[in-house]
Protein backbone atom coordinates (compact mmCIF):
# COMPACT_ATOMS: atom_id res chain seq x y z
CA UNK A 1 0.00 0.00 0.00
CA UNK A 2 2.22 2.61 0.93
CA UNK A 3 4.62 1.53 -2.16
CA UNK A 4 2.02 2.08 -4.44
CA UNK A 5 1.45 5.38 -3.10
CA UNK A 6 4.93 6.53 -3.19
CA UNK A 7 4.76 5.02 -7.05
CA UNK A 8 1.39 7.98 -7.53
CA UNK A 9 3.40 10.29 -6.40
CA UNK A 10 6.61 10.28 -8.41
CA UNK A 11 4.14 10.01 -11.37
CA UNK A 12 1.94 13.25 -10.49
CA UNK A 13 5.73 14.92 -10.05
CA UNK A 14 6.32 13.84 -13.20
CA UNK A 15 3.54 15.36 -14.57
CA UNK A 16 4.15 18.48 -13.04
CA UNK A 17 7.36 18.31 -14.32
CA UNK A 18 5.40 17.87 -18.19
CA UNK A 19 3.48 20.48 -17.57
CA UNK A 20 6.18 23.05 -16.84
CA UNK A 21 7.97 21.97 -19.85
CA UNK A 22 4.92 22.81 -21.86
CA UNK A 23 4.20 26.43 -19.95
CA UNK A 24 8.06 27.32 -20.94
CA UNK A 25 7.49 26.35 -24.32
CA UNK A 26 4.51 28.63 -24.68
CA UNK A 27 5.92 31.49 -23.03
CA UNK A 28 9.19 31.15 -25.36
CA UNK A 29 7.05 30.85 -28.58
CA UNK A 30 4.53 33.72 -27.51
CA UNK A 31 4.92 37.67 -28.06
CA UNK A 32 5.23 40.35 -25.71
CA UNK A 33 1.14 40.50 -25.79
CA UNK A 34 0.73 37.04 -25.37
CA UNK A 35 -0.16 35.70 -29.07
CA UNK A 36 1.60 32.48 -30.03
CA UNK A 37 4.45 33.76 -32.44
CA UNK A 38 4.69 31.66 -36.11
CA UNK A 39 7.77 33.56 -36.72
CA UNK A 40 9.87 32.42 -33.61
CA UNK A 41 8.48 28.55 -34.28
CA UNK A 42 9.67 29.07 -37.60
CA UNK A 43 12.83 30.02 -36.66
CA UNK A 44 12.89 26.78 -34.01
CA UNK A 45 12.05 24.45 -37.00
CA UNK A 46 15.01 25.72 -39.37
CA UNK A 47 17.72 25.73 -36.51
CA UNK A 48 16.34 21.91 -34.87
CA UNK A 49 16.30 20.37 -38.61
CA UNK A 50 19.90 21.83 -39.17
CA UNK A 51 21.28 21.19 -36.45
CA UNK A 52 19.85 17.92 -36.01
CA UNK A 53 21.19 16.76 -39.73
CA UNK A 54 24.36 17.72 -38.98
CA UNK A 55 24.54 15.76 -36.02
CA UNK A 56 23.02 12.74 -37.57
CA UNK A 57 25.48 12.80 -40.25
CA UNK A 58 28.88 13.22 -38.02
CA UNK A 59 27.51 10.19 -36.56
CA UNK A 60 26.76 8.13 -39.16
CA UNK A 61 30.13 8.93 -40.69
CA UNK A 62 31.92 8.90 -37.11
CA UNK A 63 33.68 12.30 -38.05
CA UNK A 64 33.38 15.60 -36.67
CA UNK A 65 33.18 17.94 -39.89
CA UNK A 66 32.10 21.36 -39.51
CA UNK A 67 29.28 22.99 -40.43
CA UNK A 68 30.06 24.76 -44.28
CA UNK A 69 28.54 28.19 -44.74
CA UNK A 70 25.52 27.74 -45.94
CA UNK A 71 24.42 25.54 -43.24
CA UNK A 72 25.34 28.50 -41.17
CA UNK A 73 23.91 31.09 -43.11
CA UNK A 74 20.65 28.47 -42.92
CA UNK A 75 21.00 29.11 -39.16
CA UNK A 76 21.80 32.45 -38.61
CA UNK A 77 19.56 33.92 -41.13
CA UNK A 78 16.23 33.01 -39.58
CA UNK A 79 17.68 34.80 -36.32
CA UNK A 80 18.79 37.53 -38.14
CA UNK A 81 15.70 37.70 -39.80
CA UNK A 82 13.61 37.93 -36.19
CA UNK A 83 16.07 40.45 -34.91
CA UNK A 84 15.04 42.58 -37.48
CA UNK A 85 11.42 42.13 -37.30
CA UNK A 86 11.18 42.86 -33.57
CA UNK A 87 13.58 46.00 -33.92
CA UNK A 88 10.62 47.10 -36.79
CA UNK A 89 7.33 46.13 -34.12
CA UNK A 90 9.34 48.12 -31.53
CA UNK A 91 9.59 51.20 -33.49
CA UNK A 92 6.38 50.64 -35.13
CA UNK A 93 4.50 50.75 -31.16
CA UNK A 94 7.18 53.88 -30.10
CA UNK A 95 5.92 55.33 -33.58
CA UNK A 96 1.78 54.99 -32.60
CA UNK A 97 2.56 55.66 -28.45
CA UNK A 98 3.59 59.17 -29.79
Amino acid sequence: MLFDRKRKVKQFNGLLKMGDIINTSKKIFSEDNGNLSSMRLIVFIIIVTVLFNWTYINIISKTLSPLNWADIMLVIGPLITKVYQKGKEKTSEDMTNN
